[in-house]
């Protein structure tokens, strides 16, 4: 919900049942079950979130909330063409999916086993109210399209090698919560600093925190990537499922063009606590490295 402008998870009384009618779910519009499919399709990276955090000591893996999303994640997905056909047993696995993701929030107590920085990305989109073709985007295509930027950049950080990052020179140029809280001023809107500045500050590391846990990112990196690349897939195949669906790819199908998604990447590590692949990369000095490479138009030819 938006509260002060803000977007934010509000604490809530749970639910005794939830019930849904197939036959209204099949009878949608197929731009809706796109948008709810590009919601799902948003855990994928953001299982990758909470696996590096998870490995880096950020916040560990709840052994009941994970299994509610990501054991049938590849399941639910499976079929975009149906889902786009408005197929009864496909709106089922969907309407599955996102119901079971909001009880594992609900059990862990955040957002975190369904959210990562492809929501926090559309968050930015969703706070700006951003309009394409006389109309709001839809929370659901705002995750597709960071959906799409937040597993390009975990398709481009697995090609690197982290073994040889300069902990030393690395821990010395890191920005102190001033810069980073200058830089909140700069690009956010005045009524929503607040709220960044008080997230940031509370997973901000410098010094001898950040020396351990870029030390451990160092020494942890060969098991690190090898569960990500077997627990991922990777963005062309992320962009076919949501393309087969219906849902928005790439930010020109939101009317965005490059450099604002490259902007908006930039800043939505500010506006959630939480440890994402975009606070990995800014500590290992990688993060405008990365956006320049992972979200240029070039590379993204295999997506199309």
């Amino acid at each position: 919900m938006t509260r002060g402008g803000f977007k934010k998870t509000v604490p809530c009384r749970a639910p005794r049942a939830i019930l849904a009618d197939l036959d209204v779910l099949a009878a949608a519009p197929p731009e809706m079950s796109a948008w709810g499919y590009g919601d799902l399709a948003g855990k994928v990276p953001a299982g990758g979130d909470w696996i590096i955090a998870d490995a880096l000591g950020a916040e560990a893996i709840d052994d009941v909330a994970w299994p509610l999303v990501q054991d049938n994640l590849a399941g639910w997905l499976a079929a975009p063409d149906a889902v786009r056909a408005g197929d009864a047993a496909a709106m089922a696995d969907l309407f599955a999916g996102l119901t079971l993701s909001g009880l594992a929030m609900e059990f862990y107590g955040t957002s975190r086993p369904a959210s990562g920085a492809d929501h926090q990305i559309a968050h930015m989109w969703e706070m700006e109210s951003l309009a394409f073709g006389g109309e709001r985007v839809s929370h659901g295509a705002c995750v597709a399209v960071g959906a799409m930027a937040s597993q390009r950049l975990f398709d481009w950080v697995l090609s690197q090698d982290l073994t040889g990052i300069d902990v030393d020179a690395l821990v010395e140029k890191a920005p102190t919560l001033a810069v980073k809280q200058t830089e909140i001023e700069r690009s956010m809107a005045a009524e929503i600093v607040p709220q960044a500045m008080g997230e940031v500050a509370a997973k901000h590391l410098e010094g001898a925190e950040l020396r351990a846990r870029l030390e451990r990112l160092r020494s942890a990196w060969p098991s690190l990537s090898a569960r990500l690349t077997s627990h991922m897939m990777r963005a062309p195949r992320l962009a076919e499922l949501l393309r087969a669906a219906g849902a928005p790819v790439f930010p020109e199908d939101i009317g965005l063009d490059d450099g604002r998604l490259v902007e908006t990447v930039r800043v939505a590590r500010f506006v959630r606590a939480r440890y994402t692949i975009l606070d990995l990369l800014e500590e290992c000095g990688l993060l405008d490295l990365a956006l320049d490479s992972a979200l240029a138009r070039h590379e993204r030819s295999g997506e199309r």
